[in-house]
């Protein structure tokens, strides 16, 4: 073989370091041309003054080729150094991408397989991988102190990168698993007295049925528990992955179990176990412009600094097109169901997409020819779509990132509904905090990045269709839109303005409102030289909100509190908690009993007496969080105050005018619905009854014990509430079992609420008694066609005040529209159920 270094005259060059350099001289495809003027800039700033960083936050938009950037930037610290490199992807599909890319740019790589590769840890390749072979507690890397040394690493998709490392520290078995089993059955009694009703459907295998194990309970059996997850640990891959990263630490973790499964978790993540990463001289985290990183702090420990100054392209303010829209903003006649049918029997030529929140809501697409999408066959069906099968709308439940449906892939993107937590977690944390400031930011995430799926680069256009009301709900509202990002916010409100245009050509053109819908859908799509000027100048003029990101701090304190929590020194933890409750959290009452709770768990370690305490104060607080061990005093449901049609007035001038107030009616109106979560309905149910004047509480969450709503209607007259909204309506029957879940609701009611007036109601779309069903008391039933009367008029009834001052209504017109629409409370009572047969 010829050797042609030794016939070049020159002396050999020392290898080049600087990213433009080395891409200059990389065997590119034919194809490849040179760096975008986006790609030089970015990778000059990170040469003068991110290079020497060990962590890097890059944000660039969507499109602009981040992915060649990141390993361009590897590329030069590995032959800097000369050391290891690695580059992380979520999951193997985004791997798969990445490769391609690599092997078009001409960048030299390795990928693992069993060992890993002597070119990677020889410093020669880059190695590209998952996330998942780095982050495993038997990962081939190593643990602790015996470990690969890495010199640089970039984590693509840095936040879903997060949520899978965060995983690494889970033990989650479902409920078929010998290991739930023997939990379930340590931590009967304390589970029973945490809520004998959700006990029961957790017993009875009920996927919205969940409780978290008291942590003085998980605390004192701590040691049975971990002799227990020890004897799985070897060869049940449930199990063994996790085990070694939190086998030491079982005692400081959580554990919630629901009809479906449990989780086992720590406090936080303990990153420091993966020395390879964590001992990294440099880690960038490639993070879309639209994301908030401030999580990156609790999950990954990166400093405050770092996401403070991202490496970012400050003229680089938006990028692609979205045309937002609402169609029930355009007229409220428009309805889902017609638009089901509209989009589904559509012969486009390009794509239709479906973000729905779950496979249960996924279904009406469904029953209308949509095709729903398997996570064991997304990729095929995402890469069928981008070559050019548009035959069918597909559906993809609970996946608001990871997909990339680029130009004709998708055109028309349907949001359905809005992201709910796909862990027992963070289904938990949704019941327990669900207005708090933390969650909501987080859904203003997931949102964004549903959003995004669509519109992949500069040029890259898509029509976003909002179709749920309490998705509209949330990015309408005054109080939410403050957590989207700047481009996001401007996009909404540009498609909020374009309806009313078209409601203003409907009224003039005498034009329909779906059809009108339609026709602004079309001048997207045909590339309406008008709207793509109107768009862009709204665009230009985008307003950025100035507000300081208190969760950079809030997220600081709370991965100080954990580790130090788990170092044993709880009192330093309880500081760092209580600094977050002071500065942040002491005019709220959930997030401030939330924090309290925590506490309350630290102190018990060292003073159980206290710690009791701490957790009476926590739950008299926030009700939804666990039942102290003692010392909780029950307290009954009474009016207080004011009448009900003055409550109803106050309800109603909360809000700043009519439409925001039917934002809150809507969703309200939405999510009263068979099928839909136990946990949601019964949420709106309360809020419900309190919209309409009533006092109301949830006394199994509250108390953990009693119905599932109870609501005092007027005097000593109560309506209590069993829900059954998640029973198939083709059922006709009412079980036994159903029938003693109610009757021990009034049963406890009787005890807690002597001489007064019991109404007991079971929503259920059953009638008829089942074998051996017997009733204490005169139970009535709400089936669908009573609960539709009852959605109805409830609508019409705020509905109602339309054409009213919102701070100008009147006791005398609330009374009035009360008996129109029949809400007195013998309506109540008597017009919206029936007697069981």
């Amino acid at each position: 073989m010829v050797d042609f270094r030794k016939r070049i005259s020159k002396k050999r060059e020392s290898k080049r370091i600087n990213p433009i350099e080395i891409y200059e001289h990389l065997d590119r495809s034919s194809d490849i041309g040179d760096l975008r003027e986006v790609q030089k800039n970015i990778l000059l700033k990170w040469q003068d003054g991110y290079r020497a960083n060990k962590d890097t936050i890059l944000k660039l938009h969507t499109g602009q080729g981040k992915t060649i950037v990141g390993l361009l930037m590897l590329q030069s610290y590995l032959n800097e150094c000369e050391e290891p490199c690695v580059y992380l992807c979520p999951n193997n599909y985004l791997m798969k991408q990445t490769c391609e890319q690599a092997e078009r740019f001409g960048i030299p790589y390795v990928t693992v397989e069993g060992d890993l590769p002597s070119e990677f840890l020889e410093g020669d390749k880059i190695l590209i991988t998952s996330c998942q072979k780095m982050f495993n507690g038997l990962t081939k890397f190593g643990l602790k102190q015996n470990y690969i040394k890495v010199h640089s690493i970039v984590l693509d998709d840095a936040h879903a990168c997060a949520e899978v490392i965060n995983d690494t520290f889970k033990i989650k078995v479902n409920e078929e698993h010998k290991l739930y089993e023997e939990i379930l059955s340590i931590f009967t009694t304390s589970l029973k007295n945490q809520g004998i009703g959700t006990f029961t459907d957790i017993k009875n295998g009920e996927y919205d049925a969940i409780l978290p194990i008291p942590y003085w309970e998980w605390q004192n059996k701590h040691e049975e528990v971990t002799n227990i997850i020890a004897q799985h640990s070897r060869n049940d891959n449930d199990i063994k992955f996790a085990w070694p990263l939190i086998k030491d630490i079982i005692k400081y973790c959580t554990c919630i179990i629901s009809g479906k499964g449990l989780e086992i978790y720590p406090e936080i993540g303990i990153i420091e176990k993966y020395s390879s990463f964590h001992n990294a001289k440099s880690r960038i985290y490639m993070s879309a412009t639209v994301s908030d990183d401030s999580l990156f702090i609790k999950d990954l420990g990166v400093d405050k600094e770092s996401i403070e100054n991202p490496l970012t392209l400050e003229d680089e303010k938006w990028n692609g097109e979205k045309m937002i829209l609402i169609p029930q903003r355009i007229d409220t006649s428009i309805k889902k169901n017609d638009l089901i049918k509209l989009f589904t029997k559509r012969d486009v030529d390009f794509g239709i997409v479906v973000l729905s929140p779950s496979f249960l809501k996924s279904k009406k697409w469904e029953e209308s020819k949509g095709l729903i999408v398997n996570s064991d066959d997304i990729f095929d069906k995402v890469d069928e779509l981008k070559k050019g099968n548009y035959e069918n709308v597909l559906i993809f439940s609970n996946r608001y990132d990871g997909i990339d449906l680029p130009d004709n892939a998708c055109r028309i993107l349907i949001i359905d509904g809005k992201p709910s937590g796909a862990s027992i977690e963070d289904r938990y944390n949704e019941m327990v905090i669900s207005d708090s400031d933390i969650l909501q930011r987080k859904c203003a995430q997931k949102i964004e990045q549903g959003f995004g799926r669509a519109v992949r680069g500069k040029k890259d256009y898509a029509a976003v269709i909002i179709i749920d009301n309490e998705l509209i709900k949330f990015i309408r509202s005054s109080s939410t839109q403050k957590y989207f990002s700047d481009q996001t916010r401007t996009q909404i409100n540009i498609g909020l303005d374009i309806t009313e245009f078209a409601i203003e050509d409907m009224q003039t053109e005498q034009v329909k409102p779906m059809d009108s819908f339609v026709k602004l859908i079309n001048q997207l799509l045909s590339r309406d030289e008008g709207w793509k000027e109107f768009y862009e100048e709204q665009m230009n003029s985008m307003e950025s909100l100035q507000h300081t990101n208190r969760f950079l701090e809030i997220f600081d304190y709370e991965r100080k509190a954990g580790v130090a929590f788990m170092r044993g020194n709880h009192e330093v933890a309880v500081r760092y908690l209580q600094e977050i409750i002071d500065k942040y959290y002491n005019n709220s009452n959930d997030l401030k009993g939330w924090y309290l709770q925590k506490i309350a768990q630290y102190t018990t370690l060292s003073d159980p007496i206290n710690g009791n305490k701490i957790q009476i104060n926590a739950h008299k607080l926030n009700p939804y969080l666990l039942k102290p061990q003692s010392g909780m005093e029950f307290k009954r449901l009474d009016t207080v105050d004011a009448f009900r049609i003055e409550r109803i007035k106050e309800w109603i001038q909360k809000f700043k005018d009519f439409n925001q107030m039917m934002l809150s009616v809507n969703e309200n109106v939405s999510l009263l619905e068979f099928g839909i979560s136990s946990e949601k309905f019964e949420r709106t149910l309360d809020s419900i009854g309190t919209s309409l004047g009533f006092v109301t509480e949830r006394p199994e969450r509250k108390w953990k014990d009693g119905s599932d709503n109870l609501w005092h209607l007027d005097k000593n007259k109560y309506l209590l509430i069993e829900c059954k909204n998640e029973v198939k309506e083709t059922r006709t029957e009412i079980y036994k079992k159903e029938a003693g879940q109610i009757n021990t609701s009034c049963a406890w009611f009787k005890s807690n609420y002597p001489n007064c007036e019991l109404n007991p109601l079971m929503i259920i779309n059953a009638t008829r008694k089942g074998f051996q069903v017997h009733f204490n008391e005169d139970v009535k039933v709400m089936n669908r066609t009573k609960m539709e009367l009852f959605k109805t008029n409830y609508w019409k009834f705020f509905n109602s005040f339309n054409e009213y001052k919102i701070d100008s209504i009147t006791t005398s017109e609330i009374q009035t529209f009360i008996e129109q629409n029949r809400l007195t409370v013998e309506d109540i009572l008597n017009h919206y159920s029936v007697s069981p047969r």
